[in-house]
């Protein structure tokens, strides 16, 4: 009768024991959402973040410089890597990479297959991509890098270089976005969209309000995370903050620079770069195991107690 008792506290503290590793494991692989202050310009400092130097219109220009501002904003270690660059492994070392609105035809051309299995893998390997408008054209001009398709002009946006109003997805996976605005003005240029056969693997960050169509998309690719958008949320319309003039008579009553801070910090982190908010997650997990070890301990000593 002892032994079996015995045997029966054994099978329940192996059963406790494993529950509260279940239990901890999923605690610590949830994905939790990132809360960033807006006026914290810091959470970028010392990320080694590599801007893209191609290209030669000036819509690429400006959305280049303006990147260099915003990132500057944020105090990350910022390079301008040319095409011939990253095609000789410059891009090694750094944490993440941003491509700035830049012609489809013009990327394919200083790309190739090669820059963009470059891209790829360095995204797959733990790298974190923001794309911006030409930046996320890759399915479009036949180098599928991502699974996601940037659709063509939406005949009910304003078809050129013009405002107009994004709602974001605050109750979205991923990023978390509660203490930002609603909605944003935002320039847009031909009103793209995203789109793809399977998007549950796609979280959106921001519809058009006029017509709700995907415009900011998030995703994970490989041991990497990806953040493509449409709209211009670089450029500072109407504020010479961004160091270009670029649309500067459209005004933009509001900026989007503390969204991108936040998902900038949420893509380094789901990357490995930066850490989620590790204290809350390990304080909660020594918590529920401590509160095994003694539950495990009452149960046997109960137990013991009342073997005859």
């Amino acid at each position: 009768m002892r032994s079996q008792i015995l045997d029966q506290n054994t099978q329940l503290s192996f059963s406790v024991f494993i529950f509260i590793l279940i239990t901890s494991l999923l605690i610590v692989n949830s994905e939790p959402k990132i809360a960033i202050s807006a006026q914290d310009s810091t959470e970028l400092s010392d990320v080694k973040v590599a801007i893209y130097n191609g290209g030669h219109s000036n819509e690429n220009l400006a959305s280049r410089t303006a990147l260099i501002s915003m990132f500057e904003w944020l105090n990350a270690d910022i390079t301008l890597i040319s095409p011939e660059e990253m095609l000789n492994g410059a891009l090694s070392g750094h944490s993440m990479l941003v491509m700035p609105g830049i012609s489809p035809y013009t990327l394919r051309d200083e790309m190739t297959n090669i820059g963009y299995d470059i891209i790829r893998n360095f995204i797959a390997s733990g790298g974190a991509y923001i794309g911006i408008y030409g930046g996320t054209f890759f399915e479009w001009t036949r180098f599928p890098l991502f699974d996601v398709e940037l659709q063509s002009y939406l005949s009910d946006l304003p078809f050129g270089k013009s405002l107009v109003t994004i709602n974001l997805h605050k109750n979205a996976t991923g990023p978390n976005l509660d203490d930002l605005q609603d909605s944003y003005s935002t320039l847009s240029w031909t009103g793209s969209y995203f789109d793809a056969p399977d998007m549950s693997h796609v979280t959106t960050i921001a519809s058009y309000a006029q017509n709700g169509r995907p415009c900011m998309v998030t995703f994970t690719y490989g041991m990497g995370a990806v953040f493509l958008s449409s709209p211009h949320p670089e450029i500072e319309e109407g504020d010479s903050r961004d160091f270009t003039t670029f649309q500067d008579e459209l005004n933009d009553p509001d900026s989007e620079w503390e969204l991108m801070q936040v998902i900038a910090s949420w893509l380094l982190a789901i990357s490995g770069v930066m850490p989620i908010n590790p204290i809350p997650v390990i304080i909660v997990s020594l918590a529920v195991v401590v509160f095994g070890v003694i539950a495990i301990a009452l149960i046997v000593i109960y137990r013991k107690s009342h073997i005859k």
